[in-house]
């Protein structure tokens, strides 16, 4: 996108928890970032709703319903502890998250989510229960860990809305020329409804 509109910049990649993110901004550590239904916009930032994204399961490879399955049901996976986060990192994604889970009657045992992606993609490896990731996180892969799409009926239901975030008191054109390129197009992607 940004090579297209010859913004002259090299995205630097960088994958992690919504909070982390958001602190990284909020630093200056990153320029820009796109995080998952921030709760709490902290003081400074600014935010575009993008898109919803819908959440995938994360399963270790060995894991039965990983074998001839392409989308699961929450049933697939009740046996499994779940890494699942406080809900004070994220309250309105929590409770709607919570709501899902309620309606399907999923009542998983849960794990603290490591803060750290790949230490949560490390313990799923590891055999160490399960993850929900939005399917953003598609393109991190991690031997021993394969993922799955959930059933459409769940996925509509189960989905996180994306935000593209900056400082709000940025003032340099290279980075308020990408944060309108990327808005731009990232908006664009079709919508999940609920």
């Amino acid at each position: 996108i940004l090579k297209r509109k010859r913004i002259a910049v090299i995205p630097d990649l960088s994958y992690g928890m919504t909070k982390q993110l958001l602190v990284q901004v909020k630093n200056g550590a990153l320029d820009l970032a796109v995080a998952g239904f921030p709760s709490r916009m902290p003081p400074g930032l600014e935010a575009v709703s993008l898109f919803s994204d819908f959440m995938f399961a994360v399963l270790p490879s060995e894991h039965p319903a990983a074998r001839g399955k392409r989308r699961l049901r929450f049933s697939d996976l009740a046996s499994d502890r779940l890494h699942w986060f406080r809900r004070s990192d994220n309250p309105p994604f929590y409770d709607m998250a919570e709501e899902v889970f309620s309606a399907d009657e999923y009542r998983p045992a849960r794990l603290r989510e490591p803060e750290d992606t790949n230490l949560l993609l490390a313990a799923v490896a590891a055999g160490r229960g399960i993850a929900f990731l939005p399917s953003s996180f598609a393109a991190v892969h991690r031997p021993g860990v394969i993922s799955r799409r959930l059933a459409p009926d769940i996925e509509k239901r189960f989905a996180v809305e994306l935000r593209l975030v900056r400082r709000a008191d940025e003032k340099r054109p290279v980075v308020l020329a990408a944060w309108t390129a990327l808005a731009a197009e990232l908006r664009k992607r079709p919508r999940i409804k609920r």
